[in-house]
């Protein structure tokens, strides 16, 4: 039988759009009142000593040493010294990460997510279960590209929150997110979200997850696991209602989820407004905000927590992760195109792909759905 964990104070290691979340979350369970509450502790690096993203923790700390030098020593001392005793790790060199958790469990101290080995596991591409062919797939084709986000508890439930299509890209992050993946035939999306529920009760995964796969429209294969599973992505919550976040947290602490995921209906389509240069090879573009205006309407949500006069520099170029919600895709997009032209926003010696996105959400192609994967 699975022990209930309790979560008294919650390491923060995060940044940005990310760590705002998570801090909303927890505030969301506080409010619930049927757990004791949970103070927050934002870790942050030395060089921001008043991180933006910090504003709605109940503590903020420097993660002691300078980047290029601690050890996971050092993490772990600072995480005793703030009597954490359980931490929500954000984005962190991957060939550190699970050596981090299990630092991490023999100081007693819980990770939110699976746990040491699984990471190891699922980081190394010849330990997963084979799914697809990989080989007949890599041949220099272009590919569409697909994310499952997956939640799976200890008493063996595993959600699947249905695949979005990312093949619209900008380096390493997607530039528009899609769900459900309207490129996809229903049987090959099927195939795909079957085979993620699978990968994750093979390796006896535990916590959120996201697995990428890329198609040709009829064969698929998987490419990559993150554990980290950035809870920046809205589509699902706002097909669904539910804070995928917050059950996050509920897992750890030992409950089980409901049978059943909950329902998604309707369309969400997700863009991110980056202080980038498009014409300039998207180069990030620092400065300060020095006006920051987005709209409110229905199927609207915006992410977005920075103010005038906080500071955009070149390892967070994210302002704003606006997503539209409608019950076809003809309704969400015409809804996050009204947001995009009633969003207003200046950086003092910057620029943004705000005109970048409109004028790709203008594309025939695109419109479509016919848009090459970049």
């Amino acid at each position: 039988m699975t022990s209930t964990v309790t979560v008294e104070r919650l390491g923060v290691i995060d940044s940005g759009e990310t760590a705002v979340r998570v801090l909303n979350a927890v505030g969301g369970l506080n409010n619930a009142g049927d757990a004791p509450p949970i103070t927050t502790v934002l870790f942050h690096d030395e060089s921001d000593p008043q991180p933006w993203f910090g504003r709605e923790a109940d503590e903020v700390r420097p993660l002691c040493a300078d980047v290029e030098q601690r050890s996971i020593d050092d993490v772990v001392a600072c995480l005793r010294a703030a009597d954490v005793d359980t931490l929500w790790l954000g984005a962190w060199p991957d060939d550190e990460r699970a050596d981090l958790i299990a630092a991490c469990a023999a100081a007693d101290i819980g990770v939110v997510g699976p746990d040491a080995d699984t990471v190891r596991r699922v980081a190394d591409p010849d330990r997963l279960p084979p799914i697809g062919d990989r080989a007949a797939l890599f041949d220099g084709r272009p590919l569409r590209r697909v994310e499952v986000d997956i939640l799976a508890d200890d008493h063996g439930t595993v959600w699947n929150l249905g695949g979005r299509d990312v093949s619209v890209r900008r380096r390493h992050h997607s530039l528009v997110a899609e769900a459900p993946c309207a490129a996809v035939p229903d049987e090959l999306a099927a195939a795909i979200c079957a085979a993620a529920s699978d990968l994750a009760r093979e390796v006896g995964y535990r916590g959120a997850g996201m697995v990428t796969f890329v198609h040709d429209h009829t064969d698929f294969a998987v490419t990559a696991v993150d554990c980290i599973a950035p809870p920046d992505h809205a589509t699902s919550e706002e097909r669904s209602g539910a804070s995928f976040i917050g059950w996050r947290l509920r897992v750890h602490r030992g409950e089980a989820l409901p049978e059943h995921e909950p329902a998604a209906d309707g369309v969400a389509m997700e863009v991110r407004l980056l202080a980038e240069d498009p014409d300039d090879g998207f180069t990030v573009t620092p400065g300060r905000v020095a006006l920051l205006s987005f709209p409110t309407g229905t199927g609207v949500r915006v992410d977005a927590n920075r103010r005038v006069g906080d500071r955009v520099d070149e390892t967070d170029p994210l302002l704003a992760i606006i997503t539209a919600w409608g019950p076809d895709r003809s309704v969400a997009l015409t809804r996050i195109r009204r947001a995009l032209e009633r969003t207003a926003v200046v950086i003092d010696g910057g620029t943004t792909n705000l005109s970048f996105l409109l004028a790709l959400l203008d594309d025939e192609q695109f419109q479509r759905d016919e848009v090459d994967p970049v």
